[in-house]
């Protein structure tokens, strides 16, 4: 849910709660409130998705390649971005953005950094830079 949508409905909730029960409206609730919906759906928005499997999750055919729900055209990827911290994997296309400042990306067990690596090597033109 879009994080206004969240704050307006968490807002109308406590206004109903507030008319039923015949409460004082307290504005310093109501920001508090507001400063937790806003808190939780953002690092919630910003936070890459994990992906056990991200060579099923990545599939190409003659012309797109598509990322979960993103489809993206080959001829328009020219970096990818892969790297490992700790015991995750990274993986990101920096320069397709698909709205602003979005770019498809997620994190997937270290481990398969080099099975993916591989598949996208095989499906990507090799003027494709990997940053790694």
């Amino acid at each position: 849910m879009h994080p206004v949508k969240l704050w307006l409905v968490a807002i109308l909730g406590y206004c109903s709660v507030i008319a039923v029960f015949d409460f004082d409206f307290n504005v310093h609730f109501a920001l508090l409130i507001s400063s937790m919906i806003f808190c939780i759906a953002f690092n919630r928005k910003n936070n890459p998705q994990y992906i056990q499997n991200p060579v099923s999750y990545i599939l190409f055919d003659s012309i797109n390649m598509t990322i979960g729900t993103t489809v993206l055209p080959v001829s328009s990827i020219r970096k990818v971005a892969l790297d490992t911290v700790k015991n995750e994997g990274y993986f990101s296309l920096p320069l397709n953005h698909f709205s602003s400042g979005v770019v498809p990306e997620f994190i997937f067990p270290a481990a398969k950094v080099d099975e993916l690596t591989i598949y996208l090597k095989q499906h990507l033109p090799d003027s494709v830079e990997f940053i790694t």
